[in-house]
């Protein structure tokens, strides 16, 4: 049965907070059935962000409909907040098939850096073609609710908007870049909730949407598994919409969704393997969790050993100085790891190991035996 955990902290207060439901069949169930009297069911409508341009901008807000009532019935503060008018006036009434709101075509720049590790915002290409990958099928346990996460056999990419070729962005005026023509403009024809979010991509948001009202998460591969730079994630047609784990484990570490990100974190940790773990190492995603750290450290310096310390000395001389300098812990960390796995390291590793101090990776010659 699915039942998300909350710290107390994000809980509603008991004076504003809706029904909770402990699974979603509940919520459904009991929202169907005020829906037959009232003849709604959706009323709140997102515009949630999906794409980056060539100037670092976010952009291409795409809707997500839903049933505030299921979504409330989680039992999250920040819902309850948001879909209540808070953090920062972004929910406005009016209706539900209109336009995003004046001024909210795109986040500012300062809004845009926020998503620069978001796996689930699509960046722009000098030539704009949607690049089908390989379809997934990924079954992970869950072991804190012995439940399955399923992924649907399903094309990968989850950009709910139609890309066309622009003489000038409307966002930058530069030429040669690209906007978003939306799929789905049209909507309810009445009013209701219209929440423009600036903090989570869209694909994220609505695999979390699709989540409260069954409990199924589905995950797409991570970028790093992809088989072309530039690679799209089609999301399926049927069955739930796909993310990443990446996006949605920031999302629930955010929200305090306990159950989820235990769900995203599982997901990520079986998509590990030989072949991408020195890129997640050294990703800016690595570098906001410490969890996240541990957890790759632990696969390099069990499952991957030899693959690391053949990458680690080129990655060390690709990579600038002030790069480096962002990753000394999960360096000085992996290197520590190893030295401890090992009485032989100090002898076969190269001089490259050696001098990592200059990148305030210290002290290092305590590290090696």
């Amino acid at each position: 049965m699915f039942q998300e955990t909350f710290p107390h902290s994000m809980l509603a207060p008991p004076q504003e907070q809706a029904a909770v439901y402990t699974d979603p069949t509940t919520g459904l169930h009991h929202e169907c059935r005020k829906s037959l009297d009232t003849g709604t069911f959706i009323d709140t409508k997102f515009f949630v962000f999906s794409r980056r341009n060539q100037d670092a901008v976010i952009y291409a807000p795409g809707a997500v409909y839903a049933g505030s009532g299921v979504l409330r019935g989680a039992g999250c503060h920040y819902l309850e907040a948001l879909l209540g008018g808070g953090f920062g006036g972004n929910t406005v009434t009016g209706l539900l098939n209109g336009d995003v709101p004046e001024g909210r075509t795109h986040l500012t720049e300062a809004e845009s850096q926020g998503f620069e590790s978001d796996s689930d915002i699509e960046d722009d290409v000098d030539t704009p073609t949607l690049v089908s990958t390989h379809p997934t099928n990924v079954t992970v346990n869950c072991a804190e609710d012995d439940s399955w996460i399923s992924e649907e056999d399903s094309s990968l990419d989850h950009c709910a908007a139609k890309i066309i070729q622009a003489d000038m962005n409307p966002v930058t005026g530069n030429k040669h870049t690209m906007k978003v023509e939306e799929d789905n403009v049209s909507g309810p024809d009445y009013k209701g909730k219209i929440v423009v979010l600036s903090q989570f991509a869209y694909p994220t948001w609505k695999a979390l949407v699709y989540y409260l009202y069954t409990g199924t998460i589905s995950f797409a591969p991570l970028t790093s598994q992809l088989d072309a730079p530039g690679g799209s994630r089609r999301h399926a047609t049927f069955g739930p919409p796909l993310c990443s784990p990446k996006s949605m484990y920031k999302l629930a570490d955010e929200l305090g969704m306990v159950g989820l990100k235990a769900r995203a974190e599982a997901d990520f940790r079986s998509k590990l393997s030989s072949r991408n773990i020195t890129t997640e190492l050294f990703s800016t995603f690595t570098l906001q969790f410490d969890r996240i750290r541990e957890i790759e450290i632990a696969f390099a310096c069990t499952s991957a050993r030899d693959v690391i310390r053949s990458a680690l000395p080129a990655w060390l001389a690709d990579t600038p100085a002030e790069e480096i300098k962002r990753h000394a812990t999960t360096l000085g960390s992996l290197i520590q790891k190893l030295a401890e796995n090992s009485t032989h390291i100090h002898q076969s590793s190269p001089p490259v190991y050696q001098s990592l101090g200059q990148w305030g990776v210290a002290p290092f010659e305590q590290q090696w035996p």
